[in-house]
């Protein structure tokens, strides 16, 4: 996908690849953002719109691996953060439980009130 063959199509998907990763180093610093996730959907995205010229299915398993390494651990931290100041064990389960139904069920979840309040005028 070079600039001077580029159509309207192939810039606006690249653009929107890359204003994904942009959010997820956003997420980075802003908590609420799923950063890491984000920016491996974003890189994921970029190789489909090359067809896998510039970003190789190999290098996207690597990413992906990493990706899920890197949201094993982060959990792992929350888990020894939390019995370090003294959470309970059904504290901890809890918080697992809840990331687990939150990274399923938040996003349809929140559009489903998004649309509701939008289609209410507020």
């Amino acid at each position: 996908m070079d600039g001077q063959n580029m159509g309207i199509w192939e810039i606006i998907l690249f653009v929107i690849s890359l204003i994904i990763m942009v959010v997820g180093m956003a997420g980075i610093i802003v908590p609420i953002i799923p950063s890491i996730p984000l920016i491996w959907i974003g890189a994921f995205l970029y190789a489909l719109f090359t067809h896998f010229e510039k970003i190789t299915w190999m290098i996207l398993l690597i990413f992906a691996l990493l990706t899920i390494f890197s949201i094993v651990l982060e959990n792992l931290g929350n888990v020894y953060g939390a019995k370090r100041f003294g959470a309970t064990k059904w504290g901890i389960i809890g918080s697992i439980i809840g990331t687990g139904v939150g990274f399923y069920m938040g996003g349809p979840i929140s559009l489903r009130l998004l649309a509701e309040r939008v289609t209410r005028g507020h």
